[in-house]
């Protein structure tokens, strides 16, 4: 009986220590003053496109609504890039984040792609904010 549980319990830290290794993270995660982002909430943006940036939509970028090329300043070129969501050794990064409010999300040809927060985890979850009536990301640990 021991030696079932202690294998148990080996090859459980073992699969963790793999996934967290691979980028595998299955919440948002502080890391710094980054937030950590799983790749199962990326894929959850309708239409997402590994060939597109990923953005997190905010207040310091209009929430992507505004074009910058056409003189909108929260859509300009600097506070897209400050906000765009890079993957760094197998994880997605939102630079700065912690304890911001902001939503994952794409530009696309029709508007923008919101991640679907709702379809991936609980929204009375401890890093889901749901104090504007949406669901949206705040990271605070």
């Amino acid at each position: 009986m021991k030696k079932a549980l202690f294998s148990s319990l080996a090859i459980g830290l073992l699969m963790s220590a793999t996934a967290w290794a691979g980028g595998g993270i299955v919440y948002p995660t502080v890391q710094g003053n980054d937030v950590l982002i799983p790749d199962i909430l990326i894929k959850a943006i309708p239409g997402f496109d590994p060939s597109k940036p990923v953005y997190a939509a905010t207040d310091i970028n209009g929430w992507l609504s505004r074009d910058g090329e056409k003189g909108g300043k929260w859509g300009d070129k600097e506070r897209l890039e400050m906000t765009r969501i890079n993957m760094e050794d197998g994880v997605w990064v939102a630079k700065g984040l912690k304890g911001q409010r902001f939503h994952p999300a794409q530009k696309t040809d029709k508007g923008v792609a919101w991640a679907k927060i709702e379809e991936v985890y609980d929204l009375n979850a401890p890093y889901v904010d749901m104090s504007k009536g949406t669901p949206c990301l705040k990271v605070k640990e």
